[in-house]
C-alpha cells in the first residue's frame, strides 16, 4: 500500500492500482507509437523490432505490451558497444546518456581528425578515470 497525506486526510492507495494506471497508460502510448508507424505504412513491420532504452524501459512488462501491441520484436537496450569504467552504465536508463557521449566522442573525431581540445590519450584516460571514481561514490 502507498500512503499519501493530503492536508490532514490520509488516502491509502494499492500498488496493485497504480500499476494499473501505469499499464494503460504504456497501452496508450504503444498504441499512439503504432498509429505513427500506420501513417508511413510501417506497423507491424519493423524487421529489427524496437529496442527500448532510458528509466522508462526498466518499467515490468513494457517489452511484452510492446510486442502484444505494436506487433514487432520488441527488446531492452544493452550495452556492448563500449567499456564501462562501472556496471551501472550497463543499466537501460544510462544507455541514452552513453550513447550521446559516444555520439560526441566520434563528433569530436571527425571534427578535430583527433582528440582535439581535451589534449593527449593520458588526458582523457585520467578524465575517464575521475568520472569512474564518481560513480563509485554514488554506488551505496
Amino acid at each position: 500500500m502507498i500512503e499519501e497525506e493530503l492536508g490532514d486526510d490520509e488516502a491509502v492507495i494499492s500498488k496493485k492500482y497504480v500499476s494499473e494506471i501505469i499499464e494503460a497508460r504504456v497501452e496508450e502510448i504503444m498504441e499512439k507509437i503504432d498509429d505513427e508507424l500506420k501513417k508511413i505504412e510501417r506497423s507491424g513491420m519493423l524487421p529489427a523490432g524496437a529496442i527500448f532504452i532510458g528509466g522508462g524501459a526498466k518499467l515490468p512488462g513494457i517489452v511484452e505490451v510492446a510486442k502484444r501491441k505494436l506487433r514487432i520484436p520488441s527488446s531492452l537496450g544493452m550495452n556492448r558497444s563500449s567499456v564501462q569504467v562501472i556496471d551501472k552504465v550497463s543499466d537501460p536508463a544510462f544507455l541514452s546518456a552513453l550513447g550521446l557521449v559516444i555520439w560526441g566522442d566520434q563528433m569530436s573525431d571527425k571534427r578535430t581528425g583527433g582528440w582535439g581540445r581535451l589534449g593527449s590519450g593520458k588526458a582523457i584516460s585520467k578524465a575517464v578515470g575521475k568520472i569512474g571514481e564518481w560513480f563509485k561514490k554514488l554506488k551505496p
